[in-house]
């Protein structure tokens, strides 16, 4: 039994239904089902009865979880404490929702590294899925995400808000109702999903084209399909006073903010908490709208 086996086992135990721990373990169904006929084979013995309402622990499983959680508890602990040290002395493993690079720009990455001289710090980019994978196992440090966001499994620290759009008209302040039937204009699924969320709970489905970090200027976008786009530091250039263009702030309904997830139940290393904190100062200095 390894350490994924183990989490797998324990997963089940807790909530007692294949499906919503393989939602947990961002796992099929069938892979869970496979590992736990895997288990039951290498133990030789049944561990869950698999009933009406889900699955119940038998005696014997009952007493492998007892096992199984020390171990994994154990295990845990020492990788835990293994990695706080390497990466509070040489490496930090960041990753980010797509666009997030393109709307901070490489200068608090940049920056952070030339002042930890000696710092291997890996960035990669993914979707949602696999950053909450990837920070879930540990495998990295901290994510960069758009909140809102869930709060159960990670600790949320936000960094700044995002607080506007660029468009034609001349309104004081954009609601979700104004995205009906509006081209929108979207960066990764950094932009996408808050806008897809906000939409969806408005009760309708918005018109959405999404452009990868090379779009360097979306302006003649919003002049030519009266639409709209977000506004952030580093996606957008300054906007002329006698241009058509003007950036109109969001009211609470659309509003969300960039923000730093880590696992909970996981101390931050040193190393985390300084990148967190020059993010921030990061933010304060560079207007990201």
């Amino acid at each position: 039994m390894d350490t994924s086996e183990m989490r797998c086992f324990l997963m089940l135990c807790t909530y007692k239904n294949i499906s919503r721990a393989a939602e947990r373990l961002y796992m099929s169904q069938q892979g869970v089902s496979n590992i736990l006929q895997r288990l039951e084979k290498e133990l030789g013995c049944e561990l869950f009865r698999r009933t009406r309402s889900g699955l119940e622990l038998t005696a014997c499983g009952e007493t492998a979880r007892e096992y199984v959680e020390n171990m994994f508890n154990e295990y845990t602990a020492l990788v835990n404490n293994l990695s706080q040290k390497l990466n509070e002395s040489s490496r930090l493993f960041v990753v980010m929702d797509l666009g997030i690079f393109a709307i901070l720009t490489t200068q608090p990455f940049f920056g952070f590294k030339q002042s930890h001289p000696g710092l291997s710090l890996v960035i990669q980019e993914h979707t949602p899925l696999t950053n909450n994978r990837l920070l879930s196992e540990e495998t990295a440090d901290l994510c960069l995400a758009l909140a809102p966001y869930s709060d159960d499994q990670f600790n949320i620290t936000p960094i700044c808000n995002v607080e506007g759009a660029i468009e034609l008209a001349k309104r004081k302040a954009l609601y979700v109702d104004d995205l009906r039937d509006r081209p929108i204009l979207a960066f990764g699924s950094a932009t996408y999903y808050p806008y897809l969320r906000a939409c969806r709970r408005a009760g309708f489905e918005p018109n959405m084209e999404i452009s990868g970090i090379e779009l360097k200027d979306p302006r003649p976008y919003v002049r030519g399909s009266g639409g709209l786009c977000p506004s952030f530091f580093g996606l957008l250039p300054k906007l002329d006073p006698d241009d058509s263009l003007v950036i109109v702030p969001f009211q609470t309904d659309l509003q969300w903010s960039i923000c730093c997830m880590t696992k909970k139940g996981r101390k931050p290393s040193k190393l985390c908490d300084e990148f967190m904190a020059a993010l921030r100062e990061f933010a304060a200095h560079n207007k990201i709208l």
